[in-house]
C-alpha cells in the first residue's frame, strides 16, 4: 500500500492513474459525510471530485507540504465544500421563499395585495409548465419538495429543488422586466401630459 508521500510523488511525476486509484479509496468516508448531512450519493461524488481537484492543485504547487494525511485533507475540504453548498442553497431559498408575499416594488409604488396576487397569477401563467405547476404545488398547496419530486416525476428531491430555484429566478427576472416596462410607460405617459 502506498504511503501519502508516495502518492504525492506520483502526482508530481505525472503518474496520475495509480495515484488517483489510491486517492479514490477515500470516497466512502466523504459519501458518508455528505449523506449523513442530507445529501445524495450524486452530491457526494461531486463534492469528492471537487476535493480531489483542490488536492491536486495544491500538490501541483512546488511549495506545498501535506501537514495531515490525504484522508484528513480530503475530508476537511469536502466538509467545507458541503457546508458552503448547504449554506448557499438555504440562503437562496430564504431569499426566494418570499416571492409570493413580498413583491419588490421600487420607487415606493403602493400596490394593493389583490393586485399583487393578480400579478403573480399572470406571471405564473406566462412562466408556463413545469414552473407554474411546481411553484403552485410548493407555495399554494404547501407540498414538500419530496412530494413535488414524486408528483412531477423528478428523479430526486434535489432536482426538484434546483428546478424550483431556476423557476423562481425566471419569475423574478420576468417581474423586474415588467416592472421596468411599467415604470417607463408611466414616465413617458406623465411627460406627454405635461
Amino acid at each position: 500500500m502506498l504511503k501519502d508521500r508516495e502518492i504525492i510523488h506520483l502526482l508530481r511525476k505525472g503518474k496520475n492513474t495509480l495515484a488517483f486509484e489510491k486517492i479514490y479509496r477515500h470516497f466512502p468516508s466523504i459519501k458518508k459525510l455528505v449523506m449523513t448531512h442530507g445529501g445524495s450519493e450524486e452530491e457526494a461524488k461531486d463534492i469528492f471530485q471537487e476535493s480531489v481537484i483542490v488536492f491536486y492543485e495544491k500538490v501541483s504547487q512546488a511549495n506545498f507540504e501535506l501537514s495531515s494525511s490525504i484522508a484528513t485533507f480530503l475530508y476537511s475540504i469536502s466538509n467545507h465544500l458541503w457546508l458552503k453548498k448547504v449554506r448557499d442553497v438555504k440562503s437562496r431559498e430564504t431569499n426566494l421563499n418570499n416571492l409570493y408575499t413580498q413583491i419588490p416594488v421600487e420607487n415606493e409604488m403602493d400596490i394593493e395585495k389583490e393586485e399583487q396576487i393578480q400579478i403573480i397569477d399572470k406571471l405564473l401563467e406566462e412562466l408556463g409548465n413545469p414552473c407554474k405547476t411546481l411553484l403552485k404545488n410548493y407555495y399554494y398547496l404547501k407540498m414538500s419538495m419530496k412530494e413535488i419530486a414524486q408528483a412531477m416525476s423528478y428523479s430526486s428531491e434535489n432536482i426538484a429543488k434546483n428546478q424550483k430555484y431556476k423557476c423562481l429566478e425566471r419569475a423574478k427576472k420576468m417581474f423586474k422586466d415588467k416592472l421596468g416596462l411599467f415604470q417607463s410607460l408611466l414616465i413617458s405617459d406623465s411627460s406627454s401630459t405635461i
